[in-house]
């Protein structure tokens, strides 16, 4: 069997992996590397250990083993463990301990918030999507640990380290974003993303690209004729917002993804993160004038024009996606990646 995956050794793309863990490793404070070996509070637990075990008893899984591995990453609210399930690779999102002992006065709310996630995945299947498997319990926490597919690489991963990707690949992976988005938003109801950035799209060994981490995803349960909800301000990460999530009663629907998907566009195809300029700017006569979307990100559309010309179809998708009125940007059903 060939070692090349669309132009990409195998080896290659499993090193993807191996960096980060390696870069992870000296971060977690653990020998060993294995989740739960950091200090622990572990007998102090609020009722947030009780909330999760209510409500996700009938997901945990038996025969889920520990491979002793580094940390596949970590972030503010968690970690990813590499986990085996019947002699299957698996990912194990964990949450800090710290963020749910009894001295975090938000312990239920994040306890709720991993309900929710793991929930809405549970009912999600399609190959465009990570693939929730359930739960287990670490060997020393309390705290269980969402078992998901194991996959290779983040697409942040593959744009920051691999140069010059062929355009047809970026336009598979882009295709692959699309229609899990599309997923998401064709269900009744609908889900937002909320979070549709390069680091949630993963990719598997034969860089197909899946939609990760729901956990500030919102099921959108609107009334008949109620267009916009009023929903949390910058829930994701803010420069792939749009302007309408940073007014003090955000009101915004699925074009909030729609948004994103063109920031990912721009940052896919060019290889370079969209830099945000300042929202407004002082004029001749003194006045302060807003700017366009499409005018802070300036500078990457002409990265753009010079990576693909301006008439290319995709230039013409990023303009719309990047819209300042949500009510211009094209929906996720149009053929937006071919």
């Amino acid at each position: 069997m060939s070692s090349r995956v669309y132009g990409f050794s195998r080896e290659c793309v499993a090193q993807y992996g191996r960096q980060l863990s390696e870069n992870m490793a000296g971060n977690n404070g653990s020998s060993g590397g294995g989740p739960g070996t950091g200090p622990a509070t572990l007998g102090r637990r609020s009722s947030s250990s009780a909330i999760i075990l209510r409500e996700l008893g009938k997901f945990f899984l038996a025969g889920v083993k520990w491979t002793g591995r580094p940390s596949l990453g970590i972030g503010a609210y968690g970690s990813v463990e590499p986990l085996e399930h019947h002699g299957m690779m698996c990912a194990g999102k964990k949450i800090h301990d710290v963020l749910i002992n009894v001295e975090n006065e938000g312990a239920d709310d994040m306890a709720h918030r991993f309900v929710d996630e793991c929930k809405l995945m549970s009912e999600l299947r399609h190959p465009n999507v990570v693939q929730f498997l359930g739960l287990c319990l670490s060997p020393s926490s309390s705290l269980p640990i969402l078992v998901m597919e194991h996959l290779y690489c983040s697409l942040d991963d593959l744009l920051e380290t691999t140069p010059d990707i062929p355009l047809y690949m970026k336009r598979s992976i882009l295709r692959d974003v699309a229609l899990g988005l599309a997923h998401l938003h064709g269900r009744h109801p609908a889900i937002i993303h909320r979070d549709l950035t390069a680091r949630n799209v993963l990719l598997n060994n034969n860089m197909r690209a899946k939609l990760a981490d729901f956990g500030v995803a919102r099921i959108l349960n609107l009334p008949a004729g109620k267009l916009e909800a009023t929903l949390s301000r910058v829930p994701g990460t803010s420069t792939y917002m749009p302007p309408e999530v940073f007014s003090r009663e955000a009101r915004y629907n699925t074009s909030v993804d729609i948004f994103s998907f063109g920031h990912l566009l721009l940052f896919t195809i060019t290889q370079k993160q969209p830099g945000v300029e300042a929202a407004t700017f002082v004029d001749s006569s003194g006045r302060i004038v807003a700017r366009s979307e499409l005018e802070r990100r300036e500078d990457s559309m002409s990265t753009l024009y010079g990576v693909l010309g301006r008439e290319h179809p995709f230039v013409a998708i990023v303009t719309e996606c990047l819209q300042t009125n949500a009510a211009l940007r094209p929906s996720i059903f149009q053929d937006t990646c071919g």
